[in-house]
């Protein structure tokens, strides 16, 4: 709560007093202070929120923790500021982590952007390297179909603070950032009933951690991306459709099998090809496509001999990965020049008028004519 209610928002300096600047002016005191409109956030990338006139108090428990911050500030130039949104996400650090991230920001749009999406864009219009891959799911329920944008949408997972694979928090995601080469990866160590009995469960969790959807929804939710950084969400035309290869049959039930995890999929490989385009001088970057590639399956075994493999606590390591590379196809650059111009040449018909005519003459009087005009031309040069 300090971070909106022990404190308003000076509109303009021009409200301050002229000769006294630390005071405001005594006849504008009433119109210069803005309240700030506080947000709270119902999920990680608070596409889902609502506003509050206080947030819950964190407790010895480490409970309602900040997580991120921040304010988005609407003016109009030298007019001033008209209002300030703060949202607000709050977490639980659990007893493991010893440390946790916050992050603080703030954006200023101008009032005439009539800008109502909480998010900032990525470019203008090429991506700059560096900012988020903007994403997001198609949604045709509209009456217009538009690109409901969602940071999710193209993000990898984040390993626990343990460096192991958190089945249980797959809501924890990083956004993927443009021209940035990753590679995240974490293990999960698993029993030889945990392999066989917990199989399936094991495949739909870990898909989700990959691609941050279910794979239930992967044919329903189609995944798009914006092939600038400032694309519209009405303007299908700006986006492209993620394409799949090598998917995993997930969908058929398959009778455990002691020991053993059938055609378990362990890594994703993102492919984003983009090219440079516009002018030599300033070039700006698009996104060409999107491509999920998928391993391939193997048939997990639980590795041991013995009547130990079969206590819980002999446990074998599975490793996931996610990697993302950006690829340029751009094609090469080629100097071209304009052709030279053709020059024809003409003389109009009476350019050598009184010395030759149209007239019908004699081949000897011609050729004096000729002489004649000659010995002038060189005479005069």
């Amino acid at each position: 709560n300090s971070y909106f209610q022990p404190f308003e928002i000076v509109a303009s300096p021009s409200f301050y007093d002229s000769q006294n600047n630390d005071s405001l002016d005594l006849s504008f005191e009433e119109n210069a202070y803005l309240k700030i409109k506080s947000h709270f956030c119902e999920d990680d990338s608070c596409d889902i929120f609502k506003e509050v006139s206080s947030m819950p108090k964190p407790n010895t428990n480490c409970e309602n923790l900040v997580k991120s911050l921040k304010y988005n500030i609407y003016h109009d130039g030298t007019n001033g500021i008209e209002s300030v949104d703060l949202f607000i996400h709050l977490m639980d650090k659990r007893i493991k982590e010893k440390y946790f991230k916050q992050e603080y920001t703030y954006n200023h749009f101008w009032t005439s952007e009539n800008v109502t999406e909480n998010y900032s864009k990525s470019g203008n219009p090429g991506y700059i390297v560096g900012k988020p891959v903007i994403a997001g799911y198609l949604n045709k329920e509209e009456d217009q179909p538009i690109i409901e944008q969602n940071l999710k949408t193209l993000s990898v997972f984040s390993a626990g603070s343990d460096g192991l694979c958190d089945l249980n928090l797959l809501g924890k995601r990083a956004a993927i950032e443009f021209g940035l080469n990753i590679k995240q990866g974490c293990p999960v160590f698993v029993n030889k009933t945990t392999l066989s009995e917990k199989c399936s469960e094991i495949k739909n969790k870990t898909f989700e951690m990959m691609t941050g959807i279910h794979f239930a929804e992967v044919k329903t939710k189609t995944k798009h991306v914006a092939t600038f950084g400032n694309s519209e969400v009405e303007k299908l035309g700006d986006w492209v459709k993620v394409i799949y290869t090598n998917l995993p049959d997930y969908g058929s039930v398959q009778k455990p099998i002691v020991g053993r995890c059938p055609s378990l999929v362990k890594s994703l490989h993102i492919e984003i090809l983009y090219a440079s385009i516009g002018s030599l001088a300033n070039p700006q970057a698009k996104i060409i496509g999107v491509l999920f590639k998928f391993g391939k399956p193997d048939d997990e075994l639980f590795n041991c001999v013995g009547l130990a493999c079969n206590h819980r606590s002999k446990t074998q390591r599975l490793d996931f990965s996610t990697s993302v590379s950006f690829i340029d196809v751009t094609s090469p650059s080629t100097t071209q020049f304009a052709e030279y111009p053709v020059l024809e040449a003409k003389f109009p018909h009476d350019f050598f008028y009184p010395f030759v005519t149209n007239t019908s003459s004699s081949p000897i009087c011609d050729i004096s004519m000729y002489v004649i005009l000659f010995h002038i031309i060189v005479f005069v040069i």
